[in-house]
């Protein structure tokens, strides 16, 4: 179970209690890793859960970031023009 070492103990009625410690430890690296990059528009961060989208855009109204807030199909970020993908071959060597 990979995720032990971010439960700090199990209730009784079966809720982990998440070790607050090893979490905020996470989050002050991944707050290194974001600043670390010059433009604040490569950042793309992502919350298609309704719990969390007000979250990721307060975030990216005060940092510059790109919020999606929907779900997005696989090769979204390294295929910008999806149109690119699904155009047929050209038939220029004819």
């Amino acid at each position: 179970y990979h995720m032990s070492p971010y439960i700090f103990q199990r209730r009784d009625d079966g809720v982990n209690v998440i070790n607050i410690g090893m979490t905020y430890e996470k989050i002050k690296l991944a707050a290194r890793m974001i600043v670390a990059i010059e433009n604040p528009a490569d950042v793309c961060i992502v919350s298609a859960r309704t719990y969390g989208q007000r979250a990721i855009m307060k975030f990216a109204q005060y940092t510059g970031a790109n919020a999606l807030t929907t779900r997005f199909t696989p090769g979204y970020l390294h295929q910008p023009d999806p149109e690119e993908v699904r155009r047929a071959p050209s038939s220029d060597s004819d």
